[in-house]
């Protein structure tokens, strides 16, 4: 039984009557959903901050051996990207659920999570695209300067590159947006019903045969 068989066996469930479905049964199933999105998120983020570093890397040396100093902001832009990733994964890592934490605990700690993600892709242009973009800013105001002199060519490079910036950023939002649609959004409306489904459960013991009546004298 998946994730989602047991949540509608949870919500149609009659809930004045004996309650069938064993807690620790959807526990165990919620835990291993979240285990599941924490090792996407994390392969993820690993080949993200790989990338940045790499491409750090990669713009210092170029810098250092062309003795092109418009490079370095680039180079720390990409590193600072990285470096977001990780103070972010580590923020996060206190938020987790312990291991003996409750069903509804769980339920709560996977919903934070999910809308963590869903800002972090719906905001992407002001942590991510933005911040590469002012760091190449300086390289592309020297290779504008050098340029000055080339007249039409000038034009030509500057529109290009701008035009390649902007359907860059564009690409990357648009794929996010549409992870955000596709997988976080769907997660987030299922967490939601299962906790409401959860809070609508009576505390009294639905499972006890009701009082008999008491007869007349």
């Amino acid at each position: 039984m998946n994730f989602d068989e047991l949540q509608a066996e949870w919500q149609s469930h009659n809930h004045q009557g004996q309650i069938k479905l064993n807690p620790q049964l959807l526990l165990n199933e919620v835990r291993r959903n979240q285990r599941y999105l924490e090792s996407v998120l994390f392969r993820r983020d690993l080949r993200e901050v790989s990338v940045a570093v790499f491409l750090a890397i990669l713009f210092s040396v170029d810098a250092s051996r062309m003795h092109e100093w418009a490079m370095y902001p680039l180079a720390a832009s990409c590193l600072g990207v990285g470096v977001f990733f990780i103070v972010d994964r580590q923020l996060q890592k206190r938020k987790r659920p312990a291991k003996n934490d409750t069903l509804e605990a769980c339920i709560h700690s996977s919903l934070h999570q999910v809308n963590h993600q869903i800002w972090l892709l719906t905001n992407i242009l002001w942590w991510y695209v933005l911040p590469i973009v002012f760091g190449a800013a300086p390289l592309f105001l020297v290779v504008c300067w050098r340029l000055r002199d080339a007249g039409w060519l000038m034009y030509v490079v500057i529109g290009l590159i701008a035009a390649i910036a902007v359907l860059v950023a564009a690409w990357v939002y648009s794929v996010n947006q549409r992870c955000v649609q596709s997988e976080f959004q769907p997660r987030r409306r299922e967490l939601e019903d299962l906790l409401a489904s959860l809070t609508a459960v009576p505390h009294e013991n639905v499972g006890d045969d009701p009082p008999a009546t008491q007869r007349p004298a």
